[in-house]
């Protein structure tokens, strides 16, 4: 790839359990925020445990419909256990940011162990090749990644977080995650977009163990340092923590200043979001919320932090601060509706167009 390859569309992936796939062709369609040319397209096979052959593959979008090639031309790719295959770039392809583009794979043998993405707020279309028979289900398959090598934008964000980011209860096909609407309010604005924005929310997910995915820590290399050119990350993410890994805020806390630390390391400027409450759900307990109180407090006062958007400050309830607004509150008291993820975009929004941000652009790509 070339020093201006940009990831432009991601997802965090994981084993997608109970899911066999075999003799099928699977059409995803995804939503870049950036546009550009020099498509490059990942498929992983990281959560497998043999080798896999995918193809063909291609692509359809404003830019026509492409074959893609592996390796400098094949039109398949056997990706091996644990790995991933990039594409070559993708000739005449042009990206339109704001356009969505459809991935479309074959999957000629049996897969026994299938690495992608569950709750995908997107319909895939799977076709079997011996009846035709086509199901639809909301999951990604394989595809983890589409970069851009001339880019129209510089640099990435990404996001990580859990389903509050990942857009679960979103309407299927509409890309109203709360970072799809920032993306769309960006570009409509005079500036335009100047970054991609990443997505890898993964629903479930916590920050400390596994479950529901791999934790945090755990995949903070694969789904965020790693992707190419990204200046930024911002971490959401911690709620589930609360009813199904620690015990003390000081687990979290540790939790987070890892990140952070790591995200350092790395050259990334890192941006925090506090937790939105969940008061009246199922898990809800005196004690959690005084883990999410201190976690909370933390975060704004947090060393190594070069901004902060107060998400339970824009989400609660004035007169019942441990509760969502009830206008936010989807009805299980945790998820969003779209007003609360539409609000989530509206205090992220001038955090993410601040001068930190600027300033990893211009450290980025000066």
């Amino acid at each position: 790839m070339t020093a201006g390859t940009i990831g432009v569309w991601t997802t965090a992936t994981a084993l997608l359990e109970d899911v066999r796939l075999a003799d099928v062709t699977v059409r995803m369609v995804v939503h870049p925020h950036v546009g550009g040319d020099g498509l490059r397209v990942r498929l992983s096979n990281v959560f497998g445990t043999a080798p896999v052959l995918l193809g063909p593959v291609r692509v359809e979008g404003t830019g026509g419909s492409q074959a893609v090639t592996f390796g400098g031309g094949s039109a398949c790719v056997t990706v091996p256990a644990g790995e991933v295959a990039v594409s070559d770039p993708v000739p005449s392809f042009p990206v339109t940011g704001g356009t969505d583009v459809a991935v479309t794979v074959v999957v000629p043998g049996s897969v026994e162990t299938v690495t992608g993405h569950l709750r995908s707020s997107q319909t895939t279309f799977v076709t079997s090749g011996s009846s035709g028979a086509t199901e639809r289900v909301l999951h990604w398959f394989f595809l983890d990644r589409l970069t851009l090598d001339r880019p129209d934008a510089g640099g990435a964000v990404v996001v990580v977080g859990d389903s509050l980011t990942d857009g679960c209860g979103t309407v299927p096909d509409r890309n109203l995650r709360w970072p799809d609407r920032v993306a769309a309010a960006l570009r409509s604005s005079p500036g335009g977009l100047p970054f991609a924005l990443l997505n890898a929310g993964m629903a479930g997910n916590r920050v400390t163990v596994d479950g529901f995915g791999p934790s945090l820590l755990t995949r903070l290399d694969r789904d965020a340092l790693s992707q190419p050119g990204v200046h930024t990350l911002m971490l959401f993410e911690g709620v589930n923590d609360l009813s199904r890994g620690v015990s003390s805020a000081d687990e979290l806390i540790a939790a987070y200043d890892e990140v952070v630390a790591r995200a350092r390391a790395a050259g990334l400027a890192v941006v925090a979001a506090t937790m939105t409450p969940f008061g009246g759900a199922a898990s809800w307990t005196p004690e959690r919320e005084a883990i999410r109180q201190a976690a909370n407090a933390h975060v704004r006062t947090a060393a190594g932090l070069d901004a902060l958007a107060d998400f339970d400050a824009a989400l609660r309830d004035p007169a019942h601060p441990d509760r969502l607004l009830p206008a936010h509150d989807s009805g299980d008291h945790l998820h969003l509706t779209d007003a609360g993820r539409a609000r989530l975009a509206e205090a992220a929004l001038p955090v993410l167009t601040s001068e930190l941000v600027g300033r990893a652009v211009r450290r980025e790509f000066a």
